[in-house]
């Protein structure tokens, strides 16, 4: 499998011209010369289950994360590049009802003579208040680059009986090849269940027995069945945007999820008698899932660029719920010259 790091120069090939973009744009070669070209798509926004009945079960499922593409290219002088930006998905908003996210956007490069460049969005996270089983929320595809990689799914849901909350968090860019997914709850479990968001090292915690469960780390994935978060190391660094450094840990699953270092995902979290939420993602990295049983407001952590929201339910009346909202695509390209 091929690494980001073998299409971009290193000290003997240090790009002088390092362009970001957060919005739809347009790029002109300032003369003949190799470029590296990275896209990312939106990611899709979390679900929202809120009810005022404590005899149903509420679920509520985190987002996708989008697509990475990445590309080498000879430049020719004045060549115009069309830059669009994928918008993030809206995280879903209910306080009785059930509802889905929104998918993130596609991102894309254009250029006469060009092959496109796509990094599609992540699809929105799914909600219901029957139990039914809930899939993952798709990561985006990637097209036209030399690496094409699909983003991490948001965590899914088994069926459940019990009357209570199942929220899972949003998927992770793919960095080092597929994206790793929020953490699953499994089937036919009780009290209250949140997972964390995936990092771009690892998984989000998954639930086989009932309770919360952390993000993934930039490194490694968080450790199923417990809050523990996924571990981040401080040389992990991401070659293709300089000066981004994904070296987080993931958010610890909490009363309050905490929120993901760089390259973290956001840890999942449940809270009786107060405010609270899912942990955001830190760059890359997917929201936690949220999750409360009062008369109370709370929310899925949103993700970072281009992935995925984690899902916000509740299950008492006077609650609100929202899912977390999915990253905004990104497109950054790095001018190396002849």
């Amino acid at each position: 499998m091929s690494n980001l790091s073998q299409f971009v120069g290193g000290r003997d090939n240090a790009p002088y011209l390092t362009r970001y973009f957060l919005s739809s744009d347009t790029w002109t070669a300032p003369s003949a010369g190799w470029a590296t070209i990275l896209a990312v798509g939106a990611g899709g926004g979390g679900a929202a289950s809120g009810t005022s009945s404590s005899s149903v079960p509420s679920l509520a499922g985190g987002g996708g994360a989008g697509g990475l593409a990445l590309r080498r290219v000879f430049a020719t002088a004045g060549q115009a590049f069309t830059v669009t930006i994928g918008a993030g998905g809206a995280g879903a908003s209910n306080a009785s009802g059930a509802s889905n996210g929104t998918a993130g956007g596609n991102t894309s490069v254009t250029a006469s003579g060009f092959t496109t460049l796509t990094a599609n969005g992540g699809a929105g996270g799914t909600a219901n208040q029957t139990g039914t089983a809930i899939a993952a929320a798709a990561g985006g595809t990637a097209s036209g680059g030399d690496i094409n990689n699909t983003g991490g799914a948001g965590g899914s849901i088994g069926a459940q009986t019990a009357s209570s909350t199942y929220v899972t968090g949003g998927g992770a860019v793919g960095v080092h090849g597929t994206g790793f997914a929020g953490g699953n709850i499994s089937a036919s479990l009780g009290s209250q269940n949140a997972t964390g968001g995936g990092g771009t090292g690892g998984r989000g915690g998954n639930r086989t027995t009932a309770g919360i469960s952390g993000g993934g780390g930039s490194i490694a994935g968080a450790a199923d069945n417990t809050t523990t978060a996924g571990v981040g190391f401080p040389v992990d660094v991401f070659p293709a945007v300089p000066g981004v450094v994904l070296n987080g840990a993931g958010g610890v699953g909490d009363t309050s999820g905490l929120s993901g270092g760089s390259g973290g995902g956001g840890g999942g979290g449940f809270r009786t008698g107060f405010t609270n939420g899912g942990g955001a993602g830190g760059i890359f990295a997917g929201g936690g899932g949220g999750c409360i049983g009062s008369a109370n407001t709370t929310a899925g952590g949103p993700g970072g660029f281009g992935a995925g929201g984690g899902g916000g339910a509740s299950v008492a009346s006077g609650s609100n719920c929202s899912g977390g909202a999915g990253g905004g695509g990104l497109v950054v390209i790095i001018f190396h010259g002849a």
